[in-house]
């Protein structure tokens, strides 16, 4: 859960507002974030070399425009980020990690930025709150042309991406792989399809994924 308060003196714009939390991905699988509530984008950023208590970081970004006022809240976020086979993460080597924290306890660990200007938290030893060169290029975007889906393709529309290798994969929320397909060089804005022939009814995963960047969309098959 995340939420953040602007206690300064000046408006903040929500397009420049992001908050990072840093963690160890413990293993070499892509992991998946969910949102399950709040106006936002998450996505996954590998840091260009691991430092003390991370290797990964989650980024959250707001969707809506606007500013945040003094005084007010973004309001709550929470999130989930797992393991496509269901394994445990040691939080315990995770920078960010605050065990049993009171219902609202602040967090100097993790990260709130707006542009490159860092306006709250601790940044781990050796990261840097600056876009890293290995995350060049804007974040990694994903839009389901069509959801529900009627058909046995799912189109959707990647960008953010140009020029990366990309891992598509189609996943049930138990993390059994539906379909994939490696993209060798995206495109600026690319229109893949991946087949659900066969598959019943009911919400499937997403993930595309660069070596830098992860995102994960729910689907929903129509009946």
């Amino acid at each position: 859960m995340l939420e953040v308060r602007n206690e300064g003196t000046v408006a903040l714009n929500y397009s420049e507002l992001r908050a990072r939390y840093y963690f160890t991905s413990d293993g070499s699988e892509r992991l998946q974030v969910e949102v399950d509530e709040g106006n936002v984008s998450a996505r996954l950023v590998k840091l260009p070399a691991p430092v003390n208590g991370a290797d990964t970081y989650l980024e959250i970004s707001y969707n809506q425009g606007g500013q945040l006022a003094p005084g007010s809240s973004t309001g709550v976020v929470r999130y989930r980020i797992s393991k496509p086979d269901g394994g445990r993460f040691n939080q315990a080597n995770d920078y960010s990690y605050q065990e049993q924290p009171q219902e609202r306890a602040q967090n100097s660990r993790v990260v709130v930025l707006a542009g490159n200007e860092r306006l709250w938290g601790t940044l781990p030893m050796g990261a840097s709150a600056r876009v890293a060169f290995g995350e060049a290029g804007s974040a990694l975007s994903v839009r389901v042309l069509g959801n529900p889906i009627q058909s046995d393709q799912v189109s959707f529309e990647v960008t953010g991406a140009e020029g990366q290798a990309l891992q598509l994969q189609l996943l049930t929320p138990q993390g059994r792989v539906v379909s994939e397909q490696h993209v060798p060089s995206a495109e600026a804005t690319g229109r893949p399809q991946l087949s659900v022939a066969g598959q019943a009814g009911g919400m499937l995963l997403l993930q595309v994924s660069t070596p830098t960047q992860s995102q994960t969309v729910k689907v929903l098959k129509a009946h």
